[in-house]
């Protein structure tokens, strides 16, 4: 794997002022593997970061060349890897580059438990040539919800890091707003939350089968691979207050056959 030279990116620590962890302000373009931040990045334990990049890439793997790579299997397009590596084994974030038009793409995530240092390399699909410019890492904004991507404002072909089921994926309605179809059993990444904690929610969608559609908020144990307790939401927007196990951790959205259009999960104010 080719490393890009020094010349081209800066790697900060982290501050209160929220600095990048790593800017890559040139563009740089590539056919095959290329490491872009050498031995890795620090990264502040639990933080929530931000990962924005302008990117385009060539050939097939393309909604240009084919319209439901983003449905089919986006993995296989050219993407961006994020490594995380530190205590455990947290599974690579891949944030797949969809179009031959240059674009900026937007991700939110949590750094995995334990993770202490990031690695952050160019995957361009085979035959294909992937060009990423102004990459910036650095710790999240204040946002209005502890979930990422609370709405799904960047468009149709953003990474935002959801599974959807059979039958799923995202896509922009007429009204320019895009929304998640869930599919069959789709899921969100997963974040942190606190056990014992009460929580206010609001989930905005419409289910598609009836009784069968259900969106259900999973629950997850500090190390557990598999959810302990779920919750189940309601779609039309209204705020209701939920209180967690105590030994809950983790957090993820569970969809059956739902269009969810956006949901916040939040601390409830002046609450146990």
């Amino acid at each position: 794997m080719k490393a890009v030279p020094l010349a081209i990116f800066l790697a900060v620590a982290f501050s209160a002022r929220a600095e990048p962890l790593l800017h890559v302000a040139e563009p740089v373009e590539s056919t095959q593997r290329m490491l872009l931040d050498g031995d890795g990045v620090p990264v502040p334990v639990d933080a929530r970061l931000e990962i924005r990049f302008t990117a385009k890439a060539t050939g097939s793997h393309t909604v240009e060349a084919d319209p439901r790579i983003g449905i089919r299997n986006p993995q296989e397009a050219s993407h961006l890897k994020l490594e995380f590596s530190g205590n455990g084994n947290p599974a690579p974030v891949l944030l797949p580059v969809l179009s031959q038009t240059s674009r900026e793409y937007r991700r939110e995530l949590y750094v995995p438990p334990g993770a202490t240092h990031l690695r952050v390399s160019l995957r361009p699909a085979k035959e294909s040539t992937l060009t990423v410019a102004n990459l910036r890492i650095a710790l999240a904004p204040e946002a209005p919800s502890i979930n990422p991507h609370p709405a799904f404002l960047h468009g149709e072909l953003n990474p935002y890091g959801h599974h959807s089921g059979y039958g799923g994926g995202f896509y922009q309605r007429p009204d320019g707003v895009t929304v998640w179809n869930t599919g069959f059993t789709g899921t969100s990444p997963e974040f942190p939350v606190e056990g014992g904690k009460a929580y206010t929610v609001s989930c905005r969608g419409t289910g598609y089968s009836g009784k069968k559609s259900r969106l259900l908020l999973q629950l997850f144990k500090a190390g557990e691979p598999r959810p302990f307790h779920e919750i189940a939401l309601t779609l039309d927007g209204a705020t209701g207050t939920i209180h967690l196990p105590g030994d809950a951790a983790r957090a993820r959205l569970l969809g059956y056959d739902v269009i969810l259009e956006s949901w916040n999960l939040n601390l409830a104010p002046n609450l146990p």
